[in-house]
């Protein structure tokens, strides 16, 4: 999220950008990456999908505003991608049945993370 405040709207541009060149802002993103500032104060979200950056990297996204007398103000902030779980063992007992009617037991073993506790959804 990046709130610009600006003293005049007069051709005011915003981008959002990412430090890291494997990463296409425009390519994944679930909202507008550049547009323009049509207000004095305006909010502005860059929505990314789960899953579309890489565990373990840590990221450093800024948004950026400049107008039409070149002036030019950024701000940013680095974050840490998580990393999946190391893969564990996964066991389902009865290996046969029919939904809604056999009880099925599901059994996670062995799997690890930095962040703890591990919990699991079905």
């Amino acid at each position: 999220v990046g709130t610009l405040s600006v003293s005049s709207i007069t051709n005011a541009t915003a981008i959002w950008t990412v430090n890291d060149m494997s990463v296409d802002l425009s390519k994944i993103a679930n909202s507008p990456v550049q547009f323009k500032v049509m207000t004095f104060e305006s909010t502005s979200y860059v929505l990314i999908p789960p899953h579309s950056l890489v565990g373990g990297s840590e990221l450093t996204f800024t948004l950026s505003c400049w107008t039409s007398n070149s002036t030019v103000r950024a701000a940013s902030v680095t974050i840490s991608i998580n990393k999946p779980p190391t893969p564990g063992l996964l066991e389902i007992s009865p290996l046969k049945g029919t939904e809604l009617s056999t009880l099925f037991m599901f059994n996670a073993m062995e799997w690890t993370d930095t962040n703890i506790p591990l919990t699991f959804r079905f």
